[in-house]
């Protein structure tokens, strides 16, 4: 049977609330032929180095040459292994990651398959990530530089600490009767 209009609306619409869901992301809906079907996303950072619609255009011709032809090999066996692909890729100074699945449909009696491919700028988050990395490495040398001074100034302050036991404990054993009451309580 031939997909409804109402079917058709709904399907929009839950693409649309995907869409809405994952607006950090750069959504492409392409058929088993690499046709994208579909593209969303906001903002459109990515856009594959263009500000155009490219809705029919064929997906591989996009990626083919561009910064994105890592994903040309895993969108190709896609359909074939009917599986998942993520990856993350810092491509000329940006950091992205890429999520490929696919999903079987059935609009008529003939098996169809979709793809969806994710592309999602997470620099800014790599970014400070790598910044806390940085951060936690100085705090943990300051805490190790801390600890050393600590144990050498406790060394540093048992020593004279122990004298003085000392020199009290032989002013109490040698002249403990030479020395008045104020003298032994000293």
């Amino acid at each position: 049977p031939e997909t409804t209009v109402d079917e058709s609306a709904r399907m929009l619409k839950l693409y649309q609330l995907l869409a809405t869901s994952l607006a950090d992301n750069e959504i492409f809906l392409f058929d088993q032929d690499f046709k994208i079907i579909m593209t969303e996303g906001s903002p459109r950072y990515v856009r594959l180095q263009a500000e155009e619609n490219f809705v029919g255009k064929n997906l591989h011709e996009l990626i083919e040459s561009g910064k994105f032809a890592f994903l040309k090999e895993p969108v190709t066996t896609l359909f074939q292994s009917n599986s998942r692909y993520d990856s993350e890729h810092e491509i000329e100074g940006s950091f992205y990651t890429t999520a490929i699945y696919a999903a079987e449909h059935e609009p008529a009696e003939d098996k169809k398959f979709i793809g969806v491919l994710l592309i999602k700028d997470i620099t800014a988050l790599t970014r400070k990530q790598r910044e806390l990395e940085l951060l936690n490495k100085r705090i943990d040398r300051s805490n190790q530089e801390l600890e050393n001074f600590a144990y050498v100034a406790s060394h540093d302050l048992h020593a004279p600490l122990r004298k003085i036991q000392s020199f009290g404990k032989l002013l109490s054993d040698r002249y403990a009767e030479a020395l008045t009451g104020q003298g032994q309580v000293y």
